[in-house]
């Protein structure tokens, strides 16, 4: 009991810090009358906020960035929701009660609950989301709190009329412009890498890498010093009317960076203190990947198999071992990232996809993809057998399998987003495909 008081008496200071003229005057009372009066004074700012408070809550700092959500509190125990991801209002019963701490719970279904409940979610675990928060500090402008269990970071702010009336456009109008910045004009054989460019600041041989993974709303910077060394930052990121924010700064030489904010008029990414610049730029080597949004999706060698011309002969006698129309890999990222490289035939009058060898993915801490197999073993997976048989044995198709599977793995270029990625060898970069979204596999 003794250690429960002393986390709420923290917990009241942390409420006083926001308004130190009653701090003194709080301590003359006895603990069970602080914690009524905080109870009550927390419920107050929750309840007298105009247009009530917009949330950003980091469900999983580790594994994604924040989601954000607006309440409208009043002296009911009612609050009126409003999420990013759905065009519903929702009322929901809320409660401020004390336990270790002073603690803000939803105590009905609600936005809240989805975030947090695994079972739509075949890992069971979900995104890790929680529905009872400890308050850390309220005061007019802002309510910090950390999730009960896992205390993990929530921020409300004040909402304005704006933001309820917007629902959220803005918002999703940043994170798309984040998501499909416009790429240079290039000829079919170029590629852009997404950059932040520094300028003077930055010395020749220096360079940073962006990376946005659309999905877990997370950033990869990274960073190569002239030595050529590398070094790579994961952030989680929240969305705002004028950017995004890290949840946690980075440092690059001697500048802390934390957010970009986007330029309507040149359709750019702003770092506001030193004025990096996140573009894209055409034809230079990339540090990282981008690979996030590969996954869930079928990709194909097209009919003419647009591929490096160190590649073509395999390709072909691949798909002449075949009989194939088409010959490509199938990617689902999941809790085992799975593949397989399948092939499509005339069967019945119409095409459909065989799989013959199950396969494994990799991911290294940039992004790259390395497709594993382990030996010949593998083909007691085989649906078609036979086939599979023909291609090990096969020294072109062998020679292709191994170059496919090489350790060292592909770096992923992003060409259009979800629709087309060029896979670069990293053993040699002359060997390269593209990737385009293909046909679904039943």
């Amino acid at each position: 009991m003794k250690y429960i008081y002393i986390t709420l008496i923290a917990s009241i200071a942390m409420f006083y810090s926001c308004s130190n003229s009653d701090f003194e005057e709080a301590f003359d009372k006895t603990p069970n009358e602080r914690i009524t009066e905080a109870i009550t004074k927390y419920t107050d700012v929750l309840t007298t906020s105009e247009y009530g408070w917009k949330m950003s809550y980091y469900p999983n700092e580790k594994l994604m960035g924040a989601f954000h959500l607006m309440m409208k509190f009043d002296d009911k125990n009612d609050v009126q929701m409003k999420f990013e991801l759905s065009d519903k209002n929702i009322t929901s019963l809320y409660g401020v009660k004390a336990e270790d701490e002073i603690l803000l719970s939803f105590d009905t279904y609600n936005f809240i609950s989805l975030i947090s409940d695994p079972s739509g979610f075949e890992n069971k675990v979900g995104l890790g989301g929680e529905f009872e928060f400890n308050i850390q500090s309220a005061c007019k402008d802002s309510i910090v709190m950390k999730s009960k269990k896992e205390r993990r970071r929530a921020v409300m702010y004040p909402a304005t009329e704006f933001d309820w009336s917007n629902n959220f456009k803005k918002l999703k109008e940043i994170q798309n412009n984040l998501k499909t910045m416009p790429k240079p004009v290039t000829s079919s054989n170029d590629y852009c890498v997404r950059k932040i460019n520094f300028g003077s600041k930055l010395e020749d041989g220096e360079t940073v890498d962006f990376n946005y993974a659309y999905n877990s709303r997370t950033i990869k910077i990274a960073y190569k010093n002239t030595k050529g060394d590398v070094e790579v930052f994961t952030r989680g990121i929240e969305f705002d009317h004028e950017g995004f924010k890290f949840n946690d700064p980075i440092k690059i030489k001697d500048m802390i960076i934390n957010e970009f904010k986007y330029n309507e008029a040149t359709s750019k990414f702003i770092e506001p203190k030193y004025k990096g610049v996140i573009e894209y730029q055409i034809n230079v080597e990339p540090l990282i990947s981008d690979s996030n949004d590969l996954w869930d999706l079928t990709w194909h060698f097209t009919k003419d198999y647009k591929c490096s011309e160190s590649l073509k002969p395999f390709i072909a006698k691949t798909k002449e071992i075949l009989d194939a129309d088409t010959i490509g890999i199938y990617l689902f990222m999941h809790s085992n990232a799975l593949t397989n490289f399948s092939f499509m035939r005339e069967i019945n009058g119409g095409k459909r996809w065989n799989d013959f060898i199950l396969e494994s993915i990799n991911l290294d801490n940039l992004n790259n993809v390395a497709f594993n197999w382990s030996s010949i073993e593998s083909l007691r997976y085989a649906y078609n057998k036979p086939y599979a048989e023909k291609l090990y044995k096969d020294p072109v198709t062998r020679e292709f399998l191994d170059i496919l599977h090489s350790p060292k793995g592909w770096l992923v270029v992003e060409l259009e987003f979800k629709k087309k990625y060029r896979m670069i060898s990293k053993q040699n970069k002359n060997n390269w495909f593209i990737l385009e979204e293909g046909y679904q596999i039943n």
